[in-house]
This record gives structure tokens, sequence and C-alpha cells, in this order.
């Protein structure tokens, strides 16, 4: 008589069990099609306008010209990091929410995997794919703009805030998804959970451009403060989230 078989969730580790959920997410989100085509719109917006604002610019030849130049270049760079970041909090909102509708997410809680497992999982699936595409969002600009105007036009860019830049990306979309993912496992419907994630990419959106721009005028430290302290909230916020998510209650509705 063979041995009955061990559930994969049971003898596997927490961060293993984290990976799986992130990979079913991945490719549960990347069948929907309406993902390549706000992709592409994210990629696209930052490389249409910045040719038409920065070239008069760098031709002007006035004073102070690398500052302003580098400035606009840096908002640049913001945005198309940032738009692709938003996607994550949007893949977030389904995570828990549309699978509660479809009635896949009971065989999950099931399962013997954690609820920090399951929260860590379904978060990485959301953030992952927006980081990549803000990457090659960021990378695609930074290209245009070597193109256009070469290393020179290129230089004016404080190589320090762009760093900090590309380090806010994910810090951003983490905090994005935790919070979507919060309040997804909490709400009934994904149309619920749509409604509160448009209303914290507003927030985010707010709350990080009002952030940059005050920063800034305090210094780089400053803002090198402000890109750790937003991952040290996002991290937290997953952890709570899990912590106090009743996924009993959940398993006794259906």
């Amino acid at each position: 008589m063979n041995p009955p078989a061990r559930h994969p969730y049971r003898v596997a580790r927490p961060a293993t069990i984290a990976w799986v959920i992130a990979g079913r997410h991945i490719r549960e989100s990347l069948r929907n099609r309406s993902t390549y085509v706000m992709g592409a719109f994210y990629v696209l917006l930052p490389l249409v306008l910045a040719p038409f604002t920065l070239r008069p610019l760098l031709e002007s030849g006035r004073r102070g010209l690398g500052v302003e130049a580098g400035v606009l270049m840096a908002v640049y760079l913001l945005m198309a990091g940032l738009l692709p970041c938003t996607w994550s909090v949007g893949i977030a909102a389904g995570a828990f929410a549309a699978e509660k509708e479809r009635g896949s997410l009971t065989p999950l809680l099931a399962t013997p995997a954690s609820n920090a497992s399951i929260f860590a999982g379904k978060v990485l699936g959301a953030v992952l794919p927006a980081v990549s595409l803000a990457l090659i969002s960021v990378g695609a600009y930074l290209a245009e703009i070597l193109l256009l105007f070469g290393p020179r036009g290129l230089g004016f860019l404080p190589a320090v805030l762009a760093l900090l830049i590309v380090a806010l990306l994910p810090a951003t979309s983490l905090l994005g998804a935790g919070l979507s993912a919060m309040i997804s496992a909490r709400v009934s419907t994904e149309q619920a959970a749509n409604q509160y994630g448009s209303l914290i990419l507003t927030l985010i959106w707010f709350g990080l451009l009002t952030a940059v721009l005050r920063v800034l005028s305090w210094g780089i430290l400053a803002f090198a403060g402000v890109v750790a302290l937003l991952f040290v909230v996002a991290i937290g916020l997953v952890l709570v989230s899990a912590a106090t998510w009743r996924r009993e209650e959940v398993m006794a509705r259906r």
C-alpha cells in the first residue's frame, strides 16, 4: 500500500511557498489583455513628452541650463518609473477579492501555508511585474535621452538623484501593493477593492510628489532617508496585515 501523498505546502519552506504563490499570481495577471495596453501606455508617455520639452531647453544655451535641464530630466525619470509602479496596486486589488468571488481562494486557505506566506506571495506577485516594467520604462527613457542628446545631454541628470529615484520605485510599488492587498483581503468584491485601489493611487501620487519636491529642497540625504522609511513602512504593513487577517472567517463564508 502506497503512503499518502504529502501536500507540497506542508513540506516547503515559507519563503518557497511565497514564491510559488507569487509565480501563480504573476501568470494570472499577465493573462489580461488590458495589462499590455496599459503597460505600453506607461512606457510610451514619458518617451513622447520628454523630447518636446527637453530639446528647446538643451538648445537654448541660456545660463543655468545644467541645473534646469537636470531637474526636468529627473522629473521625467520619476514619471517613467512611477507610472508603471502604479500597476502593482491594480494587481494587488484583485489578489484576494477577485479570488474570493471566483471561489479559488478557499483551496489555498485550506493548505498549511501561513498568512505571512500568502500575503508575501500575493504582494510579490503584484510588485515584481510592476517593478520590471518600471525598469524597462526607465531604461527606455535613458536610452532615448542618450540617443537624442548624446552623453553630454545625459550628463545633466544628477547621478545620485537618479539612483535614489530608481530605489524609490520598488519602495513605492511595495507600499501600494501592501495597502491594496490589505484592503482586498478584507472586502467582499473585486469592485470594492478596485475602488479603494483608485483612492490609494491618488493618495500615493499626491503624497509622493509633495514629498519629493519638499525633500529635494532638504538635500539628497533626506531623500535617501525617505526611500528607506518607505521600505520599512511597506514591509511592516504586509507583516501586520498578515498577522491580523482572519482567514477562518473567509473560509466560513464558503
